[in-house]
């Protein structure tokens, strides 16, 4: 991939030990075997601390915002769109979820801050 088509998205979060039942996988907006590999583990509790997405910034974007709403969704299947943490998410009021970077750029300032 051209490193200047290249898009990075990252997601950091708090670790949960609790299982997520998530939608079926394939309705995920991206399939990979990496991506499968994150379903197992979300299904099992094993979140990761960070999650780093490469691609295209329309694939990205559109992932990480997936992933983040199932973590906050209180719903089953997760991401369920009608919970309070989803409908929260999706107006882009949810107490515990901060966007920063959204060019595309990062500062360690801004992350540090979190």
């Amino acid at each position: 991939m051209n490193s200047s088509n290249s898009h990075r998205r990252a997601l950091l979060f708090e670790s949960s030990s609790a299982p997520i039942q998530l939608q079926d996988f394939s309705t995920w907006p991206v399939q990979s075997p990496g991506l499968a590999a994150l379903h197992r583990q979300l299904q099992s509790g094993q979140v990761p601390h960070a999650l780093l997405f490469v691609g295209s910034a329309q694939q990205t974007s559109r992932l990480a915002d997936f992933v983040a709403q199932l973590l906050l969704c209180q719903g089953t299947p997760a991401p369920c769109g009608n919970c309070e943490g989803c409908q929260q998410f999706v107006h882009g009021n949810h107490p515990d979820f901060e966007q920063v970077g959204g060019d595309g750029t990062v500062k360690a300032e801004l992350v540090e801050v979190l």
